[in-house]
């Protein structure tokens, strides 16, 4: 006849690898939980704006009090905004031009990423940072489409949304609200060419 502890041991054994069994799954499952919120989290997702004042003054790229932002007209209909880079002296003439462009593409698809607007008006004139006066003779104003500037980042970049010129991972961590690749190549690499075709 088996004794009471040779009874009692192995079920001690099965609860104890059931409990462990029991452990491991539940915590496989809080690791798998943990990913799907992640990937869900609200600050995961491109911010968008409610106006492009909003926008504008969020990014801090253009200062008000510098004079580098001018709300002409925020209406969101056809909202006119004038913004400037600082220019030291002896810019070279090209890289001056290539600059006004460049605010105007930069300006232009952070508002179609950010915001609902449908067209905007963009003025850009460099402002010179020794006396703090305008280069009038760089003056660049054009009306831009959401329609064009959708066109171009299917033709050039082949994506179909605004919000992938945004959104990077460093070291494992994604940032979605930081300017990617994409958008560089918009700003730098098809500078010249995005800038004619925005300007329609």
């Amino acid at each position: 006849m088996k004794s009471l502890n040779s009874i009692i041991a192995p079920m001690k054994i099965k609860l104890l690898l059931q409990l462990m069994i029991l452990t491991f799954v539940i915590s496989c499952n809080n690791i798998t939980d943990k990913n799907i919120d992640d990937k869900h989290e609200p600050e995961n997702d491109l911010h968008k704006f409610g106006s492009i004042r909003e926008m504008l003054i969020a990014a801090g790229d253009y200062k008000e009090d510098e004079g580098r932002l001018k709300f002409i007209s925020d209406n969101n209909e056809l909202p006119h905004i004038q913004v400037s880079n600082w220019v030291l002296q002896g810019t070279d003439d090209n890289e001056i031009k290539k600059q006004a462009k460049r605010n105007v593409v930069y300006l232009a698809f952070q508002v179609f990423a950010r915001t609902d607007i449908e067209e905007i008006l963009i003025t850009s004139i460099p402002l010179n940072k020794e006396d703090n006066k305008y280069l009038e003779e760089y003056t660049l104003t054009i009306r831009v489409k959401r329609s064009i500037a959708k066109q171009i980042i299917k033709k050039h970049l082949g994506i179909h949304s605004f919000e992938e010129i945004y959104g990077i991972e460093l070291s494992g961590q994604y940032y979605s609200n930081a300017p990617n690749i994409n958008f560089n190549k918009l700003q730098y690499l098809k500078l010249e060419t995005v800038f004619e075709e925005l300007d329609q």
